[in-house]
Parts: structure tokens; C-alpha cells; sequence
């Protein structure tokens, strides 16, 4: 998946004035892994540090959660987990 962000008033993403991060999620049975990217790009009045919460339909409570190795903190909202994460981090959820 690709997010893309702009000024979310302009039309200068038409001229590159933009940001894109990658996101991957690579799935397994009991397990799942994603990545986030580094954002690529810039546009006028964009916030120095990008943080990101991942919403992730499950069906169970994961025993784990950790973002770049460590454990983290998350919630559960129904279905679906919660976890909070910065550019270039990787989640892993088991």
C-alpha cells in the first residue's frame, strides 16, 4: 500500500509537492509483520516527525505486539488491534 499526502488544499501534488510511504504487510497464519516506509517527498507546511496508528482486523487477541523488536503497547477496539508507530518501523504481531 502507498499513502499518499499533500496539503490537502492545494493542487501542487500535481507538481511533486507530496509525500509517499510504503507500507507492507506480509501475513501468515498465527503471525503478521508490517512495515512502514520512510516518507518520500515534501510539501509546504508538513509536520517534521510522522507518526501512524495501525488499525488491523483480527479475529483473536494477539499474545504480542512489538514495534523494531521491543514490546508495545496496543488496544484492542472490537475486532480489531491497535498499535501506534513512526515512519521506518516495523510491527510484528503474534
Amino acid at each position: 500500500y502507498t499513502l499518499f499526502e499533500d496539503d490537502g488544499l492545494s493542487l501542487e501534488y500535481r507538481d511533486g509537492k507530496r509525500t509517499e510511504t510504503h507500507l507492507i504487510c506480509q501475513a501468515a497464519r498465527h503471525a503478521c509483520t508490517i512495515s512502514v516506509g520512510s516518507r518520500k517527498g515534501a510539501f509546504n507546511g508538513m509536520c517534521s516527525d510522522r507518526s501512524y496508528q495501525i488499525r488491523l482486523f483480527t479475529k483473536v487477541k494477539p499474545h504480542e505486539v512489538k514495534v523494531n523488536g521491543s514490546a508495545a503497547d496496543f488496544q484492542m477496539d472490537g475486532p480489531f488491534l491497535l498499535v501506534e508507530c513512526g515512519a521506518s518501523d516495523v510491527i510484528d504481531i503474534h
